[in-house]
C-alpha cells in the first residue's frame, strides 16, 4: 500500500529569481514521490520568509492540521530549509518540527537528503544548518565589509538596483553609477511641480502620481517588477525624502559625496523638507473629526475605508464620510463604484449594535466565555509546539546532566574531549531551544484573551449601560472595537438597499443604511442576511469577507 503523503514548498520574494521557484520545488517533490513509490494527495504552496513560525503561515496551519488528524504518513519538501530558515538564537525551531511530525507518526523527507531517519538524523540536520547558517553568516560579515571599505574609498558598493535616476555602468568591481537621463528628468519633474517651480505649478502628491501613472511612467516599482503605479508614499519616501538627490551616496551609515551624481539643488532639496514637514504638522492640525470605524471598515470592492470630509459652499457646516481609499487615493490605477458612508450615521448605527450585544450581563458572559475558547483553538498549534518543545528540552537537560556527571569521572582525555564537545552541543540546543519557547510565549500572552481584557471589556461594557461618560470615551470605543475584533463590510441588495455587514466575537448580523434619516429621528434596521442576495462582485461574493 502506497504512503500518502503532502508536498510543502515555499519560496520568500527574493528567492523568486535564484532557482528556489515554487515550480522547481514541486516539480522535483514529485519525482521524488515517484521514485519512492509515494502518492501525493495534496501540494501546498506559499510565498513566505522561512524566518515565520511554520504555525504563523496560512500553509504551515494546512501542514500542521493534515499531520495531526493523520491524513499523510509523509511530509516531503524540496530542502529542509523550506520547513524552516531560523534566526540564530532558535535554530532547534527545524528540529521542533522534526519531533512534531515523528510523534503523530509521520515521516520527513527531503528531496536533497533524502528520509529523516530518528532523533540522530534531526540532530545532524540541526548541525548541519547550523553550519550552513555560520557559513552564510561568515560570507554575509565578509562581503559587509569588503563593501564598506568599498565605501569608504569613494567608490559606489553597487548594492542592488540603483536608485531611481540613476543607472549601473559596467560589471563587478568597475561597476559605477551614472544618471540616467530620463529618469533623472522625472525627479526634477516632482520636486518642481511639489514645489510650483520651474514653471510647474504647485500640485499635491496624489495628483502627481495620478499625472505620472496616466503617462504610463514607469515608477520606482519597476525593481520588483511591478512599475507603471505611483503612488503618493512612493513620491514622498522615496523621491522627496532622498538625499542621494544631493550627490550623497549611503552604505552602512557612511556617506561619501559624488558631485558628479547631483541631481537637485541643496537649496530645493531643502524647501521640500520644510514644505513637507509643514504639509505633516498641518495634516495633524487640521484633522476635525474622530473617526471610529478606521481600520475596521471595508468597502464591497474590497479597499479599506477611511475618514474624510467636505465642507458646503458657504462654508458653514462640514460633512464627515467613510469612503473606500480605491476611490479617494488610488482611483488613478483602481475602480471602485461604492458610495460614500454617512460617519454619523455609520458610527451611531455600529455602536448602538455593540450597546445592545453588551446590554444583556449573561449574554456578555457567554460571550466573553465563546471569544475565549476561539481564542484558544486559534492558538492551539502554538500551544502543541510548546508542549513538543518542553519534552525535548526535559530530555536534552537529562542528557546534559548525564554528561557532565561521565566527564567527571572520565580521566582518558581523548574521551573527554569528546564529551566536552557533546556538552557544547547540548548546551547550545538547550539554550537554542528554550529561545523558542520564550518566543511561543510572547505571542500566547499578546494574542490569547487574558483576564485583564476580560475585565477591561465588562468595564466598557458597564460605561455603556449606565450610560457613564456618555457610552464610554472615543477611546474606549475604539479599544472595543480591537479587542471585539469587529469588521463591517458594506454590501448592496438586489434593489439597491445599502447596508453594513457586521461582525465581531459576540456575534454578527446585517445593518440597514438610512442615509436619509435626521438626526433627531435617525432609524437603522436589522437585515436580515437571507432576505438580500449580493450585488456581483460584492465582497460576500468575491470572498473578501470572512
Amino acid at each position: 500500500m502506497m504512503k500518502k503523503a503532502v508536498i510543502y514548498s515555499r519560496v520568500s520574494t527574493t528567492e523568486q529569481t535564484k532557482g528556489y521557484g515554487i515550480e522547481t520545488q514541486v516539480s522535483g517533490c514529485k519525482e521524488y514521490a515517484l521514485r519512492n513509490n509515494l502518492e501525493v494527495i495534496e501540494i501546498i504552496q506559499e510565498d513566505v520568509s522561512g524566518a515565520t513560525r511554520l504555525e504563523e503561515r496560512k500553509g504551515g496551519l494546512r501542514l500542521l492540521e493534515l499531520v495531526n488528524n493523520g491524513t499523510v504518513d509523509t511530509v516531503i519538501v524540496w530542502r529542509l530549509d523550506r520547513l524552516s530558515r531560523p534566526p540564530q538564537n532558535e535554530y532547534s525551531r527545524l528540529l521542533t518540527t522534526y519531533e512534531q511530525f515523528s510523534n503523530r507518526g509521520v515521516e520527513l523527507h527531503s528531496v536533497e537528503t533524502g528520509k529523516i531517519d530518528g532523533p540522530m538524523g534531526a540532530m545532524i540536520v540541526f548541525f548541519k544548518s547550523i553550519g550552513a547558517s555560520e557559513e552564510r553568516a561568515a560570507i554575509r560579515d565578509r562581503t559587509m565589509k569588503a563593501k564598506l571599505a568599498k565605501a569608504k574609498s569613494g567608490n559606489w558598493v553597487g548594492n542592488g538596483r540603483p536608485c531611481y535616476g540613476y543607472k549601473k555602468v559596467g560589471k563587478g568591481p568597475k561597476a559605477k553609477l551614472e544618471i540616467d537621463e530620463f529618469e533623472a528628468s522625472i525627479v526634477i519633474r516632482i520636486f518642481s511641480m511639489y514645489l510650483g517651480i520651474n514653471g510647474q505649478k504647485k500640485i499635491p502628491l496624489r495628483t502627481i502620481a495620478r499625472i505620472l501613472t496616466q503617462e504610463g511612467i514607469l515608477s520606482p516599482g519597476r525593481s520588483k517588477g511591478k512599475g507603471g503605479a505611483w503612488y503618493s508614499t512612493t513620491i514622498y519616501y522615496r523621491i522627496l525624502s532622498n538625499d542621494m538627490y544631493l550627490g550623497n551616496v549611503t552604505y552602512k551609515g557612511f556617506t561619501v559625496h559624488h558631485p558628479e551624481l547631483v541631481l537637485i539643488d541643496e537649496d530645493v532639496w531643502l524647501k521640500a523638507q520644510e514644505q513637507m514637514a509643514k504639509n505633516k504638522k498641518n495634516s495633524k492640525r487640521n484633522r476635525k473629526h474622530d473617526y471610529l470605524l478606521t481600520g475596521h471598515i471595508r468597502c464591497s470592492c474590497g479597499g479599506s475605508m477611511n475618514g474624510t470630509y467636505s465642507v458646503n459652499p458657504k462654508k458653514t457646516k462640514t460633512f464627515f464620510y467613510y469612503r473606500c481609499d480605491r476611490k479617494r487615493v488610488y482611483s488613478h490605477i483602481a475602480e471602485c463604484k461604492g458610495k460614500s458612508l454617512r460617519l454619523d450615521i455609520v458610527d451611531e448605527m455600529v455602536w448602538r449594535w455593540i450597546e445592545e450585544l453588551l446590554s444583556d450581563e449573561a449574554a456578555l458572559e457567554e460571550g466573553l466565555l465563546e471569544m475565549t475558547k476561539q481564542a484558544e483553538n486559534e492558538l492551539e498549534p502554538t500551544k502543541n509546539r510548546i508542549s513538543t518543545i518542553d519534552t525535548i528540552l526535559a530530555k536534552k537537560e537529562r542528557n546534559l546532566s548525564r554528561l557532565l556527571s561521565a566527564f567527571g569521572e572520565e580521566e582518558d582525555s581523548i574521551i573527554g574531549d569528546a564529551l566536552q564537545n557533546e556538552m557544547r552541543e547540548t548546551a547550545q540546543m538547550i539554550k537554542s531551544l528554550s529561545n523558542e519557547r520564550k518566543g511561543l510565549e510572547d505571542k500566547l500572552n499578546q494574542i490569547g484573551i487574558t483576564s485583564e481584557k476580560r475585565d477591561s471589556l465588562r468595564e466598557i461594557a458597564r460605561k455603556v449601560r449606565t450610560k457613564l461618560d456618555n457610552g464610554g470615551t472615543y477611546e474606549d470605543k475604539r479599544y472595543l472595537l480591537d479587542v471585539l475584533n469587529f469588521e463591517a463590510i458594506t454590501g448592496e441588495t438586489e434593489y439597491g438597499e445599502r447596508y453594513l455587514e457586521v461582525k465581531c466575537w459576540l456575534g454578527e448580523d446585517a445593518l440597514l443604511y438610512t442615509a436619509d434619516a435626521g438626526p433627531a429621528h435617525r432609524q437603522w434596521v436589522r437585515l436580515l442576511a437571507k432576505c438580500s442576495q449580493p450585488r456581483p462582485g460584492s465582497a460576500r461574493q468575491s470572498g473578501h469577507w470572512r
